[in-house]
Formats: C-alpha cells, sequence, structure tokens
C-alpha cells in the first residue's frame, strides 16, 4: 500500500508540474511575443523620430549596428535603405501591407514570411515626415531563442520541485501509513485512526471477541479432558500418523516410563506394544498382552478416522494400556479351583 500511494503521490504531483510547466511555457511565449512587438514598434518609431530630425542621412550610422532590420521605402513602393541587404535588389515595397497602410494612416504593422530572411517576421511601419516609410522587422524566431534559453531554467526548476516533491510525497506517505502500521489489532476500537477504517475496526473488535469465546471453550474443554484423562486407571496414549506422540497421560508415563515425546519407540520398544501400533499405524485395530514392571497389562490399538486422510491412512491412533494383573491372578486361581474339584470328583 505504501508504495502505490508514493506512485500515485508522485505520479499526479509530476503531471501537475508538467501542465503547469507548459502553460508556463506559453505564457512566457506569448510575453515574449508581445514585448517583442513593443519593442519593434518603439525602435520604428525612434527611428522616425530621428530621422525627420537628422534627416535620412542618420540611416548610415546604424547600418553596421547589430539588431533589428531597418528599411526605408519611398512613397512609390522603391527601396531606398536597408540594413541587411542591398536595396538595388530588392522588389518594390508598395504591396507591402505594413507599408500601405503607413502610407495610408500613419503606421501599419503584419506577420509573414519574409522573402529576404527566409523566416516568419514581425513588420512595423511608420510613415516619415516627407512621405517616406521607415520599417523596422524582427524574426519571430529571436523570441523563440528567448524562450529556449528561459526554458533551460524552467527545467531545472521542475526537476528540482520534482526531487522536493519525491521527498515530501515520501514523508506525506509515511505519515499516511504511519496510523495503520500501528493499529492496536488487540484492542480495535481504542485506534484512534482514518474514520475510513471504522467499519473495519468494528468488525475486527466482534472477530475478536468471538476467537476470545472460542478460545475459552477449547482451554476449558481441553482442561476438561485433560483432568479426565490425567485421573484415569488406565494408560492413554495418542499418536499421529507420523507414530509420534501427541499426549501420553500420567498413568501411561509410569507404566511405560517417563518419556512422553518423540516417537512411540522411545516411550517402549517390547515386540508387544511395537506389533499393536505398528498395525493401528496401517488403519487395523489391534489387541495384546504386555508384561511390565511385574504387571500385566492389555494393550488396546484403536486408529482414528481416515475418511479425510491421503491414501486411507489413519490420522492417528489411540492406544490403552489396562492393568489386568488381578484379574489375571484371579482367573488363575479360578483354573486351579476348577482343576482340583475335577480331580476330586474322579477320584471319589
Amino acid at each position: 500500500m505504501r508504495n502505490k500511494i508514493l506512485k500515485n503521490f508522485f505520479s499526479l504531483s509530476a503531471i501537475a508540474v508538467f501542465i503547469t510547466t507548459i502553460m508556463i511555457s506559453f505564457v512566457m511565449y506569448e510575453g515574449f511575443y508581445r514585448d517583442m512587438q513593443v519593442e519593434v514598434n518603439q525602435e520604428a518609431q525612434y527611428i522616425a523620430a530621428a530621422v525627420n530630425l537628422n534627416g535620412e542621412s542618420y540611416l548610415e550610422q546604424i547600418r553596421k549596428i547589430r539588431g533589428d532590420r531597418v528599411t526605408l521605402i519611398g512613397s512609390d513602393g522603391t527601396v531606398l535603405f536597408d540594413n541587411r541587404q542591398n536595396p538595388q535588389r530588392m522588389e518594390n515595397h508598395l504591396s507591402r501591407p505594413e507599408v500601405a497602410e503607413a502610407i495610408k494612416s500613419g503606421s501599419g504593422e503584419s506577420v509573414r514570411m519574409s522573402a529576404t530572411l527566409s523566416q516568419r517576421t514581425f513588420y512595423h511601419a511608420v510613415r516619415l515626415e516627407n512621405g517616406n516609410v521607415i520599417r523596422v522587422a524582427n524574426i519571430t524566431s529571436n523570441v523563440y531563442s528567448v524562450l529556449a534559453v528561459n526554458l533551460v531554467y524552467v527545467v531545472l526548476i521542475c526537476l528540482a520541485m520534482l526531487t522536493i516533491i519525491l521527498f515530501l510525497a515520501k514523508r506525506q506517505t509515511e505519515s499516511i501509513v504511519a496510523p495503520v502500521n500501528n493499529l492496536d489489532l488487540e484492542d480495535p476500537l481504542s485506534n484512534e485512526v482514518y474514520a475510513e477504517f471504522s467499519p473495519l475496526l468494528r468488525k475486527l473488535e466482534q472477530q475478536n471477541r468471538l476467537i476470545d469465546e472460542t478460545f475459552n471453550i477449547l482451554n476449558k474443554e481441553r482442561d476438561e479432558f485433560k483432568s479426565i484423562t490425567q485421573n484415569m486407571n488406565e494408560g492413554l496414549i495418542v499418536l499421529n500418523a507420523a507414530g509420534e506422540m501427541l499426549m501420553v497421560n500420567q498413568r501411561a508415563a509410569e507404566i511405560f516410563g517417563k518419556v512422553v515425546e518423540g516417537h512411540y519407540l522411545t516411550l517402549n520398544r517390547s515386540a508387544e506394544f511395537r506389533e499393536v501400533a505398528e498395525k493401528a499405524l496401517r488403519g487395523i485395530a489391534a489387541e495384546s498382552r504386555l508384561k511390565q514392571g511385574g504387571r500385566l497389562y492389555h494393550l488396546m490399538a484403536t486408529p482414528t478416522s481416515a475418511k479425510n486422510h491421503e491414501n486411507g491412512t489413519p490420522e492417528g491412533v489411540v492406544v490403552l494400556a489396562l492393568d489386568i494383573t488381578e484379574k489375571d491372578e484371579t482367573e488363575r486361581i479360578r483354573r486351579e479351583f476348577s482343576a482340583n474339584v475335577s480331580h476330586e470328583l474322579k477320584t471319589l
């Protein structure tokens, strides 16, 4: 979730910066273009005023000055002066929109491809007192040059902004995710977190109560089962499918030894015990008798349900060890008594 929030945060910010950069570039272009127009207009006005005051010879003083293109056009359209081209090689300019407009109304301007400069050019023309026209021109590519220089700084600022945004996005992401990472799942309703998490926290609280109730019931049942099995007179051993001991009650530990963990063979290695355990582990109930510590025990091994277990093998085995020492002794005495009575009757 942290990476997704960070990615979305940074992507939206980057898109916003990108769109802002484009808009700023457009505004800058428009601003530079208007400034260029104003400068050309003012330059045309200044030169016209200087020529009116000093005569057309003034133009010779600006021939070698690098700057905008300046052209002097006669009232009949003949080019009399140009600081970029030889006037004699230039065609009649009477049809030029800005020249025609200047002759008619005193000033005029237009934007078009220049046949001389072969570039899109902005023109501004001013009519002189003698009827001739002074025209000043500037190519629009100059605007792009200025814009390109400034765009370098704009791009650098954008990169700096993106770096700052990435840093802030990480900080903001951490602050957003922190309350979620610090949730107290043991007591969900105690958390002060986003309102959108309230349904989830209430659900967790319900689940926790249900788990606690179930856990208490299982603990109670386990304690009851343990109490019953630990106080049995019979030995009880529960094995899993691998023959490992899951439970050995106190009586079984007294009969077979104190080992109550590991494989059943660590508990008792007698042939009788091993035989009933192995049969039960194969899914066959088995019984046997075992003499242990001067006592006689009846062993009964029963496999548990194998319905849901792989290959039909049992999920585990329950082994009971019943002390039949007294019962066997009583049976032996009964048999001896019966044999003695039968012998005495036969000798009468």
